[in-house]
């Protein structure tokens, strides 16, 4: 197992270091000036180029690049162009939002996917079946964005039950001052302002979810060792959940893993909905400014994340089946 991961940690150099290739090339290819940006439309042609010249900006793409790679070599992501800030700094501060809310919407969607899948399984061809899977095609079939909107006009707007936009304290940070005894108020506040972005970014996830769990439920209770638990008179509770859910979750792990992904590129667009002060809010505005070094370093931290998602998946999958062997 060791020895795999150590393989996997190696597979990430190239995978990292084409994926920062790939974004430097195509911000580079983007209309946009950034000494334009920064100077406005009506600046001296003399000073956009003095500008450009202290960026780096007049030196041919190839040695911009070549700059770029090694200073990531070294651990330096650069500064961004607009805030002055080291863009560690920057994106290291709006990460805790992002993984706060995708975490979050991984749970929503777990939850809600997998009772969904169980559900339409069991009752396979009933009007459960029907429902959950109703459900789940509209949550394919709505953008996010759209769905977002629908959110804060119910629940905001009219029922006023949810903030419509903002993020107060982290949850993580809420509950240590609920425990150390500076009240419950700030957690129930923070539940509230992530309680819409994380229902409307999970119930696409959870769609997916539902229709795999459904399939994979429906493969496992057609196999021998069910029919042979419920001669033993086990209850269908125990008989789908202890025996036929562990062996059905193997594929639902791998779509959870890569739901988790999506969950990280779908929160570009929940954080700019919601106003949520994330890593995806923040690449939007950058892209604006065509502040390319904090756009390059939050997709490398980003991609550098779901890599190790992805890995923790694949070990997970070990325990979930100890016939799985890495060595």
């Amino acid at each position: 197992m060791l020895r795999y991961i150590a393989h996997r940690l190696l597979l990430l150099v190239p995978v990292l270091l084409g994926i920062t290739v790939g974004v430097f090339l195509l911000l580079h290819l983007i209309p946009g000036d950034p000494a334009v940006v920064l100077l406005g439309q009506d600046a001296n042609p003399d000073d956009i180029a003095r500008l450009r010249r202290i960026l780096g900006l007049d030196e041919p793409l190839v040695f911009q690049l070549g700059r770029y790679l090694a200073r990531v070599v070294q651990g330096d992501l650069g500064v961004s162009i607009f805030q002055s800030q080291p863009v560690t700094t920057i994106v290291f501060g709006a990460l805790p939002a992002t993984i706060e809310l995708a975490v979050a919407s991984l749970v929503v969607a777990v939850l809600l996917g997998v009772s969904l899948g169980v559900l339409a399984a069991v009752r396979q061809y009933s009007p459960y079946d029907y429902g959950a899977m109703l459900v789940a095609q509209i949550g394919v079939s709505m953008p996010v964005f759209w769905l977002g909107i629908l959110a804060i006009l119910l629940f905001s707007v009219h029922l006023g039950w949810l903030p419509t936009f903002g993020r107060g304290e982290g949850v993580l940070a809420a509950g240590v001052d609920g425990i150390t005894g500076d009240g419950w108020g700030a957690l129930g506040d923070a539940l509230r302002s992530l309680a819409l972005p994380a229902l409307t970014l999970g119930f696409s996830a959870a769609a997916l979810i539902s229709r795999m769990v459904r399939a994979s439920v429906l493969e496992v209770l057609g196999q021998d060792f069910i029919r042979t638990a419920r001669a033993k008179g086990l209850r269908e509770r125990t008989v789908i959940i202890r025996h036929g859910l562990r062996s059905a979750l193997i594929p639902v792990v791998t779509i959870v893993g890569l739901q988790f992904g999506y969950l990280l590129g779908g929160a570009i667009i929940t954080e700019t909905v919601f106003a949520w002060p994330g890593v995806g809010r923040l690449m939007i505005t950058a892209i604006g400014q065509r502040d390319f070094p904090l756009v390059q370093g939050a997709v490398l931290i980003l991609a550098l994340l779901f890599s190790l998602v992805n890995l923790c998946i694949d070990v997970l999958y070990a325990w979930l089946n100890p016939q799985i062997s890495y060595e």
